[in-house]
């Protein structure tokens, strides 16, 4: 520094060091707060895996989803349909126009099939993933719980109706003993969960519900403590994903064994899955990430979409009742709640139900769909359409997907 004194030197030198130490001694202080109040591992995760990828089944413990034969195979196409243009509205008011081919690349698709009468008009795979690889589903998973949860009912493990307090008595006496099972399914408010702004600053992250459900290792301790929000009950629509954990705590309590090993003797055993699938877990107690870590191949999620399609029933076998099916995707009339969460896909014609994203069509039916994010992860169904798309990726959000998905399936013969 030419032309500096000493003296002025160390006073730069001292106020450099002062600009640069601040934030770091505000980092530690932030995540030994975070060590304490959650635990190491989970500052740990945050710092090292930081944003969640499909890929992340293997950074977690997990536990096998049992198949069964014979596996079921859908037919195949002579020639793959093409799709070209598609045009869709998403959110409501704007018009989208895409290319469809180059539209994959650009939204770092990995993985998609279009299957219409049971025949696969298209499969694709991308970014070196092939039919076998495995994705994270993300909230799928929590479709796949409620399912589970519908599964359970026919058992008569217990009652929609039922208070979760009958199953979860830690719980009592913390303003939620009225919350019914019914209630996570629709997910009322009424159980105390940060939701994360849009706008939040992220170093903020570790202390809302996304990041605690996905990373913490001892959720079922978490979970057990809570008590009611601010929120009345059924006050608001609030998109929870504690909900499907205490779903997953209840299965567990009723049928005596863990999730996967029943949703491998009840579901996936039955539905021709190629491959097994799995649930990562949380690693202290071994519970089941219900609402974000059900890890499967494209090609079974689509059979999953199947069962749902054909109300419940598989090859001449009812392993879902029809009931149930309907009671799970059918837009409700008189859910009138206001959405606390982005209402982009309520004001497009879209509704909740029971993990399902349902979309209302112009001649009276509707369509739903199984979603994930990050990325783009969805099983979209079309009832009238006996159509079925499947899809995985990473550049995209699921909401837009399932307006193309709902593109593809319009524009098919």
């Amino acid at each position: 520094m030419p032309g500096i004194s000493a003296k002025r030197k160390k006073l730069l030198l001292v106020a450099a060091s002062v600009v640069i130490g601040v934030p770091v001694v505000l980092g530690i202080l932030l995540l030994g707060t975070i060590s304490v109040m959650y635990s190491p591992v989970y500052t740990y995760r945050l710092l090292v895996y930081m944003e969640p990828t499909i890929k992340d089944y293997d950074r977690f413990p997990m536990r096998e989803v049992a198949n069964r034969p014979p596996v079921y195979n859908f037919k195949t196409a002579a020639q793959p349909v093409k799709i070209g243009k598609l045009t869709f509205e998403y959110p409501k008011g704007t018009t989208n126009t895409i290319d469809f081919e180059p539209f994959l690349a650009q939204s770092e698709t990995r993985s998609i099939l279009v299957i219409k009468n049971d025949t696969i008009l298209y499969e694709k795979y991308l970014g070196g993933d092939a039919r076998d690889s495995i994705s994270k589903s993300f909230s799928m998973a929590k479709s796949v719980t409620s399912t589970l949860v519908g599964l359970a009912v026919q058992d008569g493990l217990f009652r929609l109706n039922d208070p979760i307090v009958k199953y979860l008595p830690e719980m009592k006496g913390r303003g939620i003993d009225a919350m019914t099972v019914r209630d996570l399914l629709v997910m009322n408010s009424g159980i105390a969960f940060k939701l994360l702004p849009k706008d939040e600053f992220l170093l903020f992250q570790p202390f809302y519900g996304e990041a605690i459900q996905y990373y913490l290792p001892d959720i079922r301790s978490h979970l057990l403590k809570l008590g009611a929000g601010k929120e009345k009950i059924g006050e608001y629509f609030l998109y929870d994903d504690y909900y499907p954990l205490l779903e997953a705590m209840i299965i567990e309590r009723t049928a005596r064994k863990t999730l996967s090993a029943y949703a491998g003797e009840k579901l996936w055993s039955k539905i021709g899955a190629e491959f097994p699938a799995s649930f990562s877990l949380n690693d202290v107690d071994g519970l089941e990430q219900a609402a974000s870590g059900f890890n499967a191949r494209g090609i079974d999620l689509a059979k999953f979409g199947r069962l749902f399609l054909n109300d419940g029933a598989w090859e001449g076998t009812q392993v879902l009742p029809a009931g149930w099916v309907k009671e799970a995707t059918a837009p409700d009339p008189a859910d009138r709640r206001p959405w606390m969460n982005d209402p982009a896909w309520r004001d497009a014609g879209g509704y909740y139900k029971y993990h399902w994203w349902g979309m209302r069509n112009d001649d009276g039916t509707y369509d739903f769909t199984a979603t994930g994010s990050p990325g783009a992860q969805i099983i979209y169904v079309s009832p009238g359409r006996r159509a079925i798309v499947v899809h995985q990726g990473t550049g995209s959000d699921p909401m837009t997907w399932a307006m193309i998905a709902r593109a593809i399936i319009r524009d098919l013969k």
